[in-house]
C-alpha cells in the first residue's frame, strides 16, 4: 500500500512495486492536488489536508484487504 499525498501517480510517479496500491484522497474533492511532483513534507495552503483527510480506518481496510488476497 502506497499512501499519496501532495503528488498525484498522473505527474508520471508509480509506487516501486507493480503490487502496490495507492491509497489517496480523491484528485476531484481536493482541488490543489498535486501541489508537487515528488511530495512535500509541508502544506503550501497549510492546511495539509492530502494526507490528513486519510483516515487510521482507510489504510487499515486496505492492509486487511490485502491480507486476504495474499
Amino acid at each position: 500500500i502506497s499512501i499519496w499525498g501532495g503528488t498525484h501517480p498522473g505527474v508520471g510517479f508509480y509506487p516501486i512495486s507493480n503490487r502496490a496500491e495507492i491509497l489517496q484522497i480523491d484528485r476531484n474533492s481536493l482541488n490543489c492536488r498535486p501541489c508537487s511532483v515528488f511530495g512535500r513534507s509541508d502544506c503550501p495552503k497549510t492546511h495539509f489536508k492530502c494526507m490528513i483527510d486519510i483516515k487510521p480506518e482507510q489504510l487499515m481496510a486496505r492492509v486487511l484487504l490485502a491480507q486476504k488476497s495474499n
